[in-house]
């Protein structure tokens, strides 16, 4: 049996990277709460996860594309008495086109996934990790973030925010026993461009 390394969420686990990142912490020994739109893949990840390394691992259905989804994740994970000891803000979107093109909607749902929900589940999660002196959050942003990029105009923007934000955060939780950290992919084969 493997020594259990603590409860990693995992946002936008259903696919990708957040996929292979359930993937490898499994392995580690890590348990699961996995958090995505799609409730048939979260549940067979989940049940694979399982039977392949005796974690547990629980999911939870949101679309944190939308108000209030964050509180969501946080109050399903504290009603059934799941400490989190690493947050994996991964989920993400991008919209591609001329950015007065782009529907106003689909920027502000965007803005929400990939800006607001990342700050409150770091602030919700956060405060409980400086609680108890340890914790690791890890923020995914995008080579995007370090430059403009048209036709990825807010997109890029927003990772910008997500880089900005993290090397912030991570500063101000360092010796509290919280580690924040980025990763910043580049074109990576997932779903993202379809």
């Amino acid at each position: 049996m493997k020594k259990k390394s603590g409860v990693a969420l995992i946002t936008g686990a259903s696919t990708g990277i957040g996929l292979e990142m359930a993937r490898l912490l499994a392995e580690r020994g890590y348990d699961l709460l996995l958090v995505a739109r799609n409730t048939t893949r979260l549940e067979a990840l989940a049940e694979s996860l399982k039977k392949e390394t005796g974690v547990t691992a629980h999911t939870f259905t949101v679309d944190l594309a939308k108000a209030d989804s964050a509180r969501r994740v946080f109050d399903f994970s504290r009603q059934h008495g799941i400490e989190v000891d690493t947050l994996i803000n991964n989920a993400g979107v991008g919209l591609f086109g001329e950015h007065l093109t782009v529907d106003p909607e689909a920027i502000r749902d965007m803005l929400q996934l990939n800006i607001i929900s990342v700050c409150e589940l770091c602030n919700l999660y956060g405060q409980e990790m400086r609680t108890r002196g340890r914790g690791q959050i890890l923020n995914v942003a995008s080579t995007a973030a370090y430059q403009p990029t048209p036709y990825f105009a807010a997109y890029g923007a927003s990772k910008s925010f997500v880089l900005n934000f993290s090397e912030a955060l991570a500063k101000e939780l360092e010796d509290e026993g919280v580690t924040v950290t980025c990763l910043s992919p580049g074109p990576t084969a997932t779903g993202f461009f379809n």
